[in-house]
């Protein structure tokens, strides 16, 4: 029987849980104009907090039942989604000013795969082509499995799918 990750609780926080169907009723817009693929994708929890000195944290998260290189490259791929599609929410807020907004994202997976398993998925990636999904699954999975929990900045160059959006530098 293979365990699965169904609920996080994050305790000792003050802080608002959004509807995700907020962002997951944009997608048919995203599908409607031929857009990119990844809009298709929506993450498994979004909250906001808001600190003492009125800076604000977008909080997404993605839940996964194991560290599959593929799943957790589509996790990445689902927080990217939604951060994307929920900033286009806020900019609709007169009061919005990105600048005050820090953004997280959160992989919640079990277990880590053992470190032959790991190198096995680090052969392989070497077979396939640098576009290759599975081959950036294994790059991810490989740096957030060497240190964890790591703080891994993502920039649009980073994704394929949104490099050429003129997301800016954040």
């Amino acid at each position: 029987v293979e365990a699965t990750l169904k609920k996080v609780i994050w305790k000792n926080r003050a802080g608002q849980v959004c509807d995700t169907e907020l962002v997951k009723g944009m997608t048919s817009f995203f599908q409607k104009y031929k857009s990119s693929s990844i809009f298709y994708l929506d993450c498994d929890g979004i909250l906001i907090f808001e600190r003492k000195d009125s800076r604000k944290t977008l909080v997404l998260c993605e839940l996964k039942s194991n560290y599959d290189t593929t799943k957790i490259y589509k996790a990445y791929k689902q927080i990217l989604s939604s951060c994307i599609k929920f900033r286009l929410l806020l900019n609709l807020l007169p009061s919005y000013r990105a600048e005050e907004w820090d953004v997280k994202g959160f992989i919640f997976s079990k277990p880590k795969p053992s470190k032959d398993k790991l190198l096995r998925d680090l052969s392989k990636k070497f077979q396939l082509s640098r576009d290759d999904d599975n081959r950036k699954g294994v790059e991810l999975a490989t740096k957030l499995w060497n240190k964890s929990p790591m703080p891994l900045g993502i920039t649009p160059g980073e994704c394929r799918e949104v490099n050429e959006l003129p997301l800016g530098e954040r």
